[in-house]
């Protein structure tokens, strides 16, 4: 194996070979994904090198390398032009100029403004996370298998597979009906927290929200202690799930990884889809105990007088 000058780290050739399994693995589906939007494939097919091109395995569909080449440095352009406009809105930078590294950073070309790589990282991170929420939104609409990549076509967007498509009235009336679950989900929050008995809507009033009735007031520090709590037992709970499928022994927590879970030990890891079955052959057997126990997941209100 190998071992870093520092002694502390070491890296058997087994887990070499397989980290190098894994890349050619993950390049081989990003080439397969890259050739079927160029030809435009719908089908989920492989593909084989063809003289001077590649040709989907379903045999219909043919990418030379000259057209894989212009789709390359297309796509690089691109990514070029949106790293620029990420630096220039978290560097706050109004001007258009180009930006170079410096040391742990970039700094644009005019020299007023700098972004380090961790601010990057995160603002990232906070792209990433909307773009999977986005995902499974479509995903939610269309049923289509988690994990599938989705583009803009026409007025709307299509899975890569191509078996499925939803167009943008379809997702606007979807937020449309979200908002209005997380109204009432809100409602049923502050309700709790502020152990009001009616059916009232809430209002913004200064640093909190109060009932229409006007009864009952709860400060945005009692909701932030309230979502808190649910967060650290969400997150317990997902924990747990996570251990149970991947068999992992340990107390160790778990972070994102790719498209699932892996523990912070290393050894384990878990897919989104794994998840997803899990939760389905889980979900109807556990509401049920939960309903005949009269168990509520949700978390203690703080108790205080009616303000």
């Amino acid at each position: 194996g190998w071992r870093c000058n520092g002694g502390g780290h070491y890296l058997k050739d087994e887990e070499l070979d397989q980290f190098d399994i894994a890349e050619e693995a993950a390049e081989k589906g990003r080439l397969a994904a890259r050739l079927r939007q160029i030809s435009k494939c719908p089908q989920n097919y492989d593909w084989h090198r063809e003289g001077d091109g590649w040709r989907c395995d379903g045999g219909s569909h043919y990418v030379k390398d000259e057209q894989l080449a212009r789709f390359n440095a297309a796509a690089e352009a691109e990514g070029k032009a949106q790293l620029l406009v990420k630096l220039r809105q978290i560097g706050k930078c109004p001007q258009g100029l180009d930006w170079h590294r410096v040391g742990q950073g970039w700094r644009c070309n005019g020299g007023a403004h700098h972004v380090k790589d961790e601010d990057l990282a995160k603002f990232n991170a906070e792209e990433a996370a909307g773009k999977a929420k986005f995902l499974t939104k479509l995903r939610q609409i269309s049923r289509c298998r988690p994990g599938a990549e989705w583009q803009r076509e026409d007025e709307g967007w299509r899975c890569d597979d191509g078996a499925h498509y939803v167009n943008d009235e379809d997702l606007a009336k979807f937020d449309a009906a979200l908002e209005a679950e997380e109204k009432v989900k809100l409602s049923a929050k502050l309700r709790r927290i502020g152990n009001c008995q009616q059916g009232s809507d809430w209002y913004r009033d200064g640093e909190g929200w109060r009932c229409n009735g006007g009864y009952h007031y709860v400060t945005d520090e009692e909701m932030a202690k309230f979502d808190a709590q649910l967060e650290a037992e969400e997150k317990a709970r997902l924990a747990a799930k996570l251990r149970q499928i991947g068999n992992c022994p340990q107390g160790y927590e778990w972070h994102r990884d790719g498209e699932g879970w892996r523990c912070n030990g290393g050894g384990h890891y878990v897919k989104d889809e794994e998840l997803a079955r899990f939760d389905a052959a889980a979900g109807v057997a556990g509401s049920k105990a939960a309903a005949a126990a009269g168990f509520s997941k949700q978390p203690r209100p703080p108790a205080h007088p009616h303000r």
